[in-house]
């Protein structure tokens, strides 16, 4: 490239810099990196769009809720204490907003007696069913006489009482009553007071730390008014705000490590302020593009893509570093150095391009984000090292004496063909040995535990609050489709009547059929109701003087019912277009003793089924951990192509190092029981890309080159450094990936000198 493109297309680089850098600050002024850790989830590819909907408007009535529950007696000091505090916390804390019901209780009470007029129990209706004349007329007398009567309907209205047992059935999913003010619930001979909040999402991405320290007061101030009662506070809310106040530590405990432990390594290679200057302006600038063209690709980024990003201040300093190091104590023209590094630069960029990019092949949003970050930060390297560097560094840095005295004893270290036949013999047999009793023992984890380290107090508290409100599982539900809305409801009845004759302890629906009946039930209901009601009308009348209405009740229309309903979130999420009427039924009672009989009551053939959210996450990394291990194959195959055309019979010392790196590290694994995961694959197919990079190098040059020493073992302790700190991340997959590329790194450094061709010079 002559001197004048080079400044040309120098500047055009700076142009897109400076264009990426606009569009970030831009994007900053309107939005905020992601938090909740649904958003790395894999999406669902199993199921329709309308399923997704159905996914998407569940989560919806949750993801910005919180629930407080108190411990309280029956005491006025307690209560008085109870509210003070909660609405004087409440007035400082604008994230959270305490939820109010709408509408008045009177238009409930008119709902509800509306909905329990139209239906009736299954024990009513098989009363209704099989009672003669004088058992109806006997049911309807002691109504009559009854010193307790009706609170909500007339004896005219429900001279048997089956209107009222029907209300004490819709009642009884919720369990709440109203006193002194408060709604409360009981449970195991205690009482709490229950109090809802609804919570600003973007209070909660911008200052997840003020959200922390405003639920810690609010349990310090209750715990110093009502000591010794117990309190739980749990919502996706209070989880998605420590996600990300622990991202944002590591975010910056983990970039500012690095980036002072690779300013520590540079001085001692270097000594040279504008060696550092340069080193720090292309990771800074490659960086800024990867967030910039993760922003305008996704439209977002998340907070644990950006503490993963962090390695990349550790991977594109290798470029930097090549450069450099070619050209200490050199008096070489820089052009004719960049030309000569070239072919190896642009071999190790697509090696580490392919393996981040390989990332993007699994179903989860998180990594193929990730992907995208640390494709577009090493080609932004690549890019700046070609173009800028030639021009900003035309003068040679010093080759200083510690650094030549660490490289030559590096570059003297013996290798396989220097030791004796024994030796070799025994490093062989003793590294086959580690490999066949290490692998075997690898067991594969692929559950969702690796993207969830939840404080064990939330986790306690949201176990117990769902207990306590009786609260339906979030991710186990059934999906049942149908063709109309009638068709849904028979198949719900069915389902409910499946779990009334299988009897399973402690599990109900919660079903749109709970309060509205298909046609054919409630045409038969009503019948039923009206042969009874006329049964005893006659006889009622002459004995009392007044008989029961026995006029037929209409159902409720569903779009009314949902209309009056859906600000109390009790309805099940239900959508219908031109292919049919789909409907979640929601699961009270689930644990893992009962959950395998819930199961058998799917019907696929009949539009009912089963879904167990974590079991298909764990179903989908199965098959893509076996996917990943197929593209690790072939990786290493269209490499060992690849480099034997460049490298002919010297190829295998450019990817032997690597490849019995990764497998001593999944032996290393197996050893210490750490399970093998989709992370761990993928640790293992970026291992691929960043091990090959010093094959390549130190074969590409001759034996005894310091500076290609040099340069490969920068490289090596700034990948170090920046993986050997993600190892140390509260997010389990994190954790997992960086201590698999640690370790492997070190293993490949080792395996790489020792494997190098040897001659006498």
């Amino acid at each position: 490239m002559s001197q004048n493109k080079r400044l040309i297309a120098a500047l055009l680089w700076a142009i897109a810099v400076l264009a990426a850098l606009i569009r970030l600050v831009t994007w900053m002024g309107e939005n905020r990196p992601q938090i909740d850790l649904i958003d790395l989830l894999p999406q669902n590819q199993v199921v329709s769009t309308e399923e997704k909907v159905l996914q998407s408007r569940f989560s919806s009535l949750h993801q910005n809720s919180v629930t407080l529950a108190v411990e309280i007696h029956d005491s006025s000091k307690d209560v008085a204490a109870l509210k003070t505090v909660i609405s004087q916390w409440d007035k400082e804390h604008d994230a959270f907003t305490q939820t109010q019901l709408q509408g008045s209780e009177e238009q409930l009470i008119s709902l509800l007696k509306e909905v329990a007029q139209s239906g009736l129990t299954q024990k009513d209706r098989s009363f209704l069913e099989n009672a003669g004349p004088e058992e109806l007329l006997q049911t309807a007398l002691q109504k009559a006489t009854s010193p307790v009567g009706s609170v909500f309907f007339s004896f005219a209205e429900d001279p048997l009482g089956v209107a009222q047992n029907r209300l004490a059935e819709l009642l009884s999913q919720w369990k709440l009553t109203a006193e002194h003010g408060l709604l409360t619930i009981e449970d195991g001979g205690k009482t709490y007071a229950l109090f809802f909040f609804t919570v600003d999402r973007r209070e909660v991405m911008a200052h997840s730390a003020g959200v922390e320290a405003a639920v810690s007061q609010l349990k310090a101030e209750l715990t110093q008014r009502l000591p010794g009662k117990e309190m739980m506070i749990s919502g996706l809310p209070l989880f998605s705000a420590a996600a990300a106040s622990d991202a944002q530590t590591e975010l910056t405990v983990i970039g500012l490590l690095s980036t002072l432990g690779i300013i520590a390594i540079t001085w001692f290679w270097f000594g040279n302020l504008r060696a550092l200057i340069l080193i720090l302006t292309v990771s800074a600038q490659a960086l800024l593009m990867a967030v910039a063209v993760t922003v305008t690709v996704l439209g977002e980024v998340h907070l644990i893509t950006l503490v993963f990003g962090t390695t990349l201040i550790g991977i594109t300093v290798d470029y930097s570093s090549h450069f450099l190091c070619a050209r200490l104590s050199k008096d070489e023209a820089s052009e004719k150095t960049i030309k000569r590094l070239l072919p190896s630069l642009t071999l190790a960029l697509i090696s580490t391009a392919v393996g981040f990019a390989l990332m993007a092949c699994t179903p989860f949003p998180g990594l193929s984000q990730m992907a995208l970050f640390c494709v577009s930060g090493v080609i932004a390297a690549y890019a700046a090292v070609v173009l800028w560097l030639p021009l900003l560094n035309r003068t040679a840095f010093m080759f200083r004496k510690r650094l030549l005295q660490l490289a030559s004893f590096l570059s003297t270290l013996p290798s396989f063909a220097t030791v004796s036949a024994k030796t070799r013999w025994c490093v062989s047999l003793a590294a086959l040995l580690f490999l066949a009793t290490g692998l075997p023992q690898l067991e594969l984890r692929t559950t969702l535990a690796d993207l969830n380290n939840a404080p064990q107090t939330l986790l306690k508290d949201a176990e117990k609050t769902a207990k306590l409100l009786n609260a339906p599982s979030l991710s186990q539900y059934f999906v049942i489709k149908a063709q109309t809305l009638d068709d849904l409801l028979e198949k719900e009845e069915a389902l409910k009547m499946a779990i009334h004759k299988a009897n399973i302890p402690g599990v109900t629906f919660s079903t749109t059929a709970d309060w509205i009946a298909s046609d054919s039930k409630a045409k038969k209901d009503g019948q039923l109701k009206r042969e009874a009601c006329l049964a005893v009308a006659a006889p009622l009348q002459s004995m009392l003087g007044a008989g029961p209405d026995c006029t037929a009740k209409e159902s409720m229309r569903y779009e009314d019912l949902a209309r009056e309903l859906s600000p109390l979130g009790v309805l099940p999420p239900l959508i219908r277009d031109e292919s049919g009427v789909s409907a979640l039924i929601l699961v009270r009672g689930l644990n893992s003793a009962n959950i395998d009989s819930v199961k058998s009551l799917a019907l696929p053939d009949e539009g009912v089924y089963w879904r167990n959210y974590p079991e298909q996450i764990s179903e989908l990394l199965s098959l893509y951990c076996e996917k990943i291990a197929w593209l690790l194959a072939a990786a290493m195959a269209c490499t060992v192509i690849i480099l034997t055309v460049f490298f002919k019979k010297e190829a295998w010392r450019a990817y032997l190092p690597c490849f019995l790196g990764i497998a001593l590290t999944l032996a290393l694994f197996g050893w210490m029981g750490i399970g093998l995961s989709l992370f761990s694959l993928l640790a293992c197919v970026l291992l691929l890309g960043l091990g090959l990079d010093y094959g390549i190098f130190l074969t590409a040059n001759p034996q005894g080159n310091l500076h290609t020493v040099a340069a490969i073992t920068f490289a090596v302790l700034t990948t170090l450094l920046s993986f050997g700190l993600l190892a140390f991340s509260s997010t389990p997959a994190l954790r997992s990936f960086g201590l698999c590329v640690m370790a492997g790194e070190l293993i490949i450094w080792c395996l790489t000198p020792a494997l190098r061709r040897y001659s006498e010079d």
